[in-house]
């Protein structure tokens, strides 16, 4: 049951947002976004974002620190603020390591990057992998520390774009889960599959997947070379533009560490022989 006041705080790479709500309402929202996500022992958080709802008109307000970031009726889109917003700070304070435009799943202690342009289908690719029994991680960002070779991400609500649905869930979905908002849906990991296993530690990564959707494409998984992988790679930081030598010998040393694939797909249903394409190489069999 959820306090008609409260408070979450969570974080990523050494830094932490709490995110404050005012009634029940408001805390049913808060939980979908910090369901999966262990709260933050850090005791001064970076920022505040503090949400209520007016239940006479249904409105959302959101606020980050003073400023109001959101007011209206559309909750999904409230939530996709709170969570862009949190990802633009994020961007911004990690200074002491590589944050990427990226998803994390891992397999057996084997952690894997999954990087991608902007519809190339990543987060479909997640969630086929999630309903292959990988571990969830995030789906959003992926951090990587200087001083380590170890993963952190956010385990926040799948956010899947072009009115795109998962069919064998809408059943189960409630209103909240299912609606939409300019072509995208929101869906919570438990509810995609209730019996998924959202892993809310570090990782070490082994794999590196390049993710690449191309309507009317046949499946195909194959090798990359460490250039190309690292071109792929580089274009999916975020943070670069602070970046120094030693930061490019830390993308350097990520890449040796890694066993690079490109993944081709056309459409959603041939995800489903995932396991047998990666049947194929050791590197992604389970161990």
């Amino acid at each position: 049951m959820i306090k008609e006041r409260g408070y979450r705080s969570i974080e990523l790479g050494g830094h932490s947002f709490t995110l404050e709500w005012a009634d029940e309402e408001s805390g049913f929202l808060i939980n979908l976004i910090c369901q999966d996500i262990p709260n933050s022992n850090l005791l001064t958080p970076d920022s505040i974002f503090r949400l209520h709802t007016n239940n006479s008109k249904t409105k959302v307000t959101i606020f980050f620190g003073n400023r109001c970031i959101y007011r209206g009726i559309n909750r999904i889109h409230g939530l996709n603020i709170i969570i862009s917003t949190m990802l633009q700070q994020l961007e911004l304070l990690c200074t002491n390591g590589i944050f990427l435009r990226a998803a994390l799943v891992s397999l057996n202690g084997k952690g894997a990057i999954i990087i991608g342009k902007a519809g190339s289908g990543k987060t479909s690719l997640t969630s086929a992998l999630i309903l292959s029994g990988w571990s969830y991680h995030g789906d959003q960002v992926v951090f990587i520390a200087d001083d380590e070779l170890i993963c952190e991400s956010l385990a926040t609500p799948l956010l899947f774009k072009d009115n795109w649905k998962l069919p064998t869930c809408n059943d189960s979905l409630s209103d909240i889960q299912a609606s939409e908002y300019n072509g995208q849906t929101i869906l919570s990991v438990s509810d995609l599959l209730p019996d998924c296993v959202s892993n809310k530690n570090s990782v070490v990564p082994e794999i590196l997947i390049v993710s690449h959707f191309e309507s009317g494409a046949s499946i195909s998984i194959t090798p990359l070379r460490a250039g190309l992988a690292a071109f792929h790679f580089i274009n999916s930081i975020l943070n670069k533009k602070k970046f120094n030598q030693s930061g490019l010998n830390k993308v350097g040393q990520v890449i040796k560490s890694l066993r690079s694939f490109e993944l081709v797909y056309g459409n959603f249903e041939q995800l489903s022989s995932l396991n047998m394409l990666f049947s194929e190489y050791d590197e992604l069999k389970p161990s």
